[in-house]
């Protein structure tokens, strides 16, 4: 095809030689001297234009051979007769070709074989193998070993001339694995007196071994009286070879350990230990002397009587009592909600355990029956290279569009900036955030005339709009923001009741206007500061102007990607340089075109219209902050600020109530997908978002077609997490998630508020403004504010996550509810990877292995129909007891 055009005949003009009437004549000439010339040579012979081998195969064994066959072709595919061809190998070595083509395979590997005619030539691969294995030869043929003994087997491969091969892939079996074991390198153990035939196989080729294991120096049990063990009871074990020493006898029943009360060359007296957790049936039964041991002997078993659960009903069991759950035996179909939780404080704290099904064996049952059962797998989703998406979190079928991706993507950022903030906050101002330290603070804060002693470019207390003020925005990009401030040159934008509004002279064009800081000051002195007070307590006025001073700065774009913090720095004039000395919250500025570089080296978009709609509900977050520092540095005797989850666990709480007076609803109220999601969008601001969106990535979520592993109980939530399941792609990269505390520790408090308020005169409101006012923290504050101890608390608000809105109306347990939303017609309208999935398990035998997270909880849904009795045991991943921060629940489903 040619890219231009050709005139066409009609348009073409004739075209003059410039060689004239000579050149015209010799070029006539040359095409009848070419013209007769052919005449007179009559027909070409063909010419070879390719050669083209073939062969029945491509693998040829070594010293075996192929005949590899060639042909001439011209250039239409025909065949040329009459060539003779030279052959030739690539590597000799590995294979070689005589001169009619035939290869024969001299060593493992690959080689080329060419045949040509003249310059023309054709290729085939030949691959030569290693030779087949034609015998197994096995070692000994027959042998015997004493119960306990091992003996490896010497196995050899020959080919059809009979050499040796090596590195060929040899398997073993027993005929009778209750008898001899055997592993894949062959080695045989005794494990009971018989015999077993070990088979040994390579391609297809086998041989045999017979083994005779005879009795060793193992003890025999006999006999067993009283015919049922029971926990606690005495038992009496007869048979051979015990030890008369009490303590040289090891007896194990279900694996526990038993009491050797009295004993004898012949007879055990025995105290059936309280921790084997087997439902009724047959237990086993081993003896160990000297590491000599027994085989089981399986003998009735009758465990104590579990009463019934009925539906909704919840039980909880604590460590370091045995973690175990039996059901008796049933003809109805059932299901229960099994959770395993780990209640302790120390954030970092993981617990790998095993949760093991037994069913009961019956009285047809052998010792092969003790197998574990199935091991189940977790799914492992891959990563998206697209990332985490939160907008996937609607699920197609759902009215109401979706959420709007670049919201909380753009509080993704923020919540991660402000949680590393956090935690350097702790690390620069350890010395302040002591006891003594927080005292020496309260007590030089409470001395009169601390404004007066205030850095010079403090706000003052007669400061009117259209003044020009000097602050300092703290380096929170530094590693030391108490020492590193920005100085900023601000204009006073809006006094109100409340607050003072100070807006950079070096923000870029385009942001708030007169009216919109009027909307702002008045939402915040009439609504979010009245609520979150309410809620929390009054804020603190350490400078003395009566206000929160909220500084709105181009220098938050540029040294972070937050939408806005508060430190506590400022609440330490005298230790910190850069404090300005009183309550001030720094807001990312409007930057419509992204002129301002952030620390990522992008400049960001930040329009107007998000800025407005981000403000109110970072000004109710990061207010609480200021309210919860300040109030804890002047209490009485304090000893502490509160822990992360605590001060952000309320700050994602100040937004949903703030959320709740602004658009009329309050808590209790059952509130469903719309509200939640805010979609489609009734109002700017998402008020209740993300902390649904931390719920949905602590259940697994990571985009809308994949979940994480693990979840949620690999995913602590009282710190920031880095070490757990829940994480997100960012930039191509796996990222750890570090919202957690946020959203996991909201539904927290949020259950707390629902289920106790009404042992406050103050209903929710004091309830928060004591968790404030303690001067404790964590769970030793929460306990002493509700009353309750926390570890039923969380096992009742972990099953809550999961049962809300599965009871029937009126059933059951009353805390397994969530009255102020509707978790599972949320979670209804979310795609599959946000739900809180519990791993599935029936009335068998099985393993489920985890890894459980401080304050997070595994969750296991165990159903089915006819069954006989089953027990479910938590244990750690060696067998042994979990430690005494472990509990385990469980709530009957309908």
């Amino acid at each position: 095809m040619s890219f231009f055009n050709a005139p066409s005949p009609a348009s073409r003009s004739t075209v003059h030689s410039p060689i004239g009437a000579a050149g015209a004549i010799r070029a006539a000439a040359l095409m009848l001297l070419a013209v007769l010339s052919a005449c007179d040579s009559g027909p070409s012979a063909p010419q070879v234009d390719s050669v083209r081998i073939t062969s029945p195969e491509v693998q040829v064994a070594i010293s075996g051979s192929l005949q590899y066959s060639a042909e001439a072709l011209d250039r239409n595919g025909d065949p040329v007769p009459g060539q003779s061809f030279t052959w030739t190998s690539s590597a000799p070595g590995v294979a070689t070709v005589d001169a009619t083509g035939r290869v024969t395979g001299v060593s493992q590997g690959n080689a080329v074989i060419t045949a040509a005619v003249g310059p023309v030539s054709g290729t085939r691969p030949v691959e030569v193998l290693p030779p087949p294995v034609e015998t197994v030869e096995v070692s000994p043929t027959e042998f015997e070993i004493q119960r306990g003994e091992e003996r490896t087997l010497e196995v050899t491969l020959r080919d059809a001339q009979g050499e040796i091969i090596q590195g060929r892939t040899v398997t073993f079996t027993s005929s009778n694995i209750s008898v001899a074991s055997v592993t894949s390198q062959g080695m045989v153990r005794g494990l009971a007196a018989g015999t077993a035939t070990i088979r040994v196989r390579s391609e297809g080729k086998e041989a045999t071994s017979q083994v005779t294991v005879t009795p060793g120096a193992e003890p025999i049990i006999s006999a067993i009286t009283p015919g049922v063990l029971r926990e606690g009871d005495d038992a009496i074990l007869e048979g051979e070879r015990f030890s008369s020493v009490p303590g040289e006898n090891e007896v194990r029943i279900g694996g526990e350990r038993a009491s050797v009360l009295e004993a004898s060359a012949t007879r055990l007296r025995i105290r059936v230990p309280t921790r084997a957790c087997y439902p009724e049936g047959l237990i086993p039964v081993t003896l160990s002397v000297s590491g000599d041991a027994s085989d089981p002997v399986l003998h009735p078993f009758e465990p104590p009587e579990t009463p019934a659960l009925a539906v909704g009903e919840f039980r909880r069991l604590r460590a370091p009592e045995d973690l175990c759950i039996r059901f008796s035996a049933s003809n109805s179909s059932e299901t229960y909600l099994v959770g395993l939780q780990s209640v302790t404080e120390t954030a970092s704290t993981r617990n790998a355990a095993v949760l093991r099904g037994r069913t009961a064996l019956s009285g047809s049952a052998t010792v092969d029956a003790l197998a574990d059962g199935v091991v189940a797998e977790a799914e492992r989703a891959a990563p998206s290279a697209e990332g985490m998406t939160f907008h996937e979190l609607v699920g197609p079928g759902a009215s109401g569009g979706t959420v709007r991706p670049e919201a909380p993507e753009r509080w993704r950022r923020h919540r991660g900036t402000e949680a590393r903030l956090r935690g350097t906050e702790s690390r620069i101002l350890r010395d302040q955030l002591t006891p003594t330290g927080l005292s020496r603070a309260a007590s030089q804060l409470r001395t009169p005339g601390l404004a007066a002693a205030a850095p010079a470019q403090a706000v003052s207390a007669n400061v009117r709009q259209g003044d020009t003020v000097r602050v300092k925005v703290p380096d929170v990009g530094s590693s030391n923001f108490c020492q590193n401030g920005i100085d900023v040159t601000a204009v006073v934008r809006k006094v109100g009741t409340s607050s003072v509004w100070l807006e950079d002279v070096e923000n870029p064009g385009g942001g708030f206007s007169d009216s919109q800081f009027q909307v702002l000051a008045t939402d915040f002195d009439d609504i979010i500061l009245p609520e979150i007070s309410g809620y929390f307590g009054e804020p603190t006025d350490i400078d003395g102007n009566g206000r929160i001073v909220i500084v709105i700065s181009q220098e938050v774009n540029r040294i972070s990607q937050a939408l806005g913090f508060v430190v506590t720095s400022d609440f330490f004039p005298g230790q910190c340089p850069a404090s300005n000395g009183g309550e001030f919250y720094y807001a990312r500025a409007p930057d419509p075109a992204g002129t301002v570089i952030g620390p990522d080296g992008e400049g960001r978009p930040y329009s107007v219209e998000d800025a407005l709609a981000d403000a109110p509900v970072l000004l109710a977050h990061e207010t609480t902050h200021i309210i919860q520092f300040g109030r804890r540095i002047f209490l009485e005797n304090v000893n502490f600020l509160q822990t992360v989850w605590e001060l952000e666990g309320q700050a994602t709480l100040a937004e949903e109530i703030t959320g709740f007076r602004m658009l009329g609803l309050a808590p209790r109220m059952n509130l469903g997908f719309d509200v939640a999601f805010n979609a489609p969008p009734q109002v700017p601001e998402d008020w209740f978002l993300t902390g649904f969106v931390d719920l949905a990535v602590y259940y697994g979520f990571r985009s809308g077609t994949e979940r994480s592993t693990g979840t949620p109980e690999g995913c602590g939530w009282l710190s920031r997490d880095t070490a757990g399941a829940c994480q997100i792609l960012s930039g191509g990269q796996l990222e750890d998630y570090t919202r957690l505390p946020y959203g996991v520790s909201w539904s927290f408090l949020r259950w707390i508020s629902d289920h106790y308020h009404d042992r406050f005169p103050g209903g929710e409101r004091e309830l928060h403004r004591s968790l404030v006012e303690n001067p404790n923290r964590g769970f030793q504050t929460l306990q002493e504010v509700v009353g309750e101890p926390v570890p039923p608390m969380l096992a009742r608000w972990a099953a809550s996550l999961y049962v809300d809105g599965r009871l029937p109306s009126g059933v059951g347990d009353p805390l397994l509810r969530f009255p102020s939303w509707n978790l599972r017609g949320i979670e209804e309208r979310l795609v599959e990877p946000a739900h809180l999935r519990a791993r599935p398990a029936g009335f068998s035998s099985f393993n489920l292995p985890m890894t459980v997270a401080a304050g997070s909880s595994a969750y296991v849904v165990i159903s089915g129909g006819s069954r006989p009795a089953h027990s479910v045991r938590a244990r750690s991943e060696s067998g042994g007891l979990l430690p005494d921060h472990m509990q385990l629940w469980i709530v009957r489903l309908p």
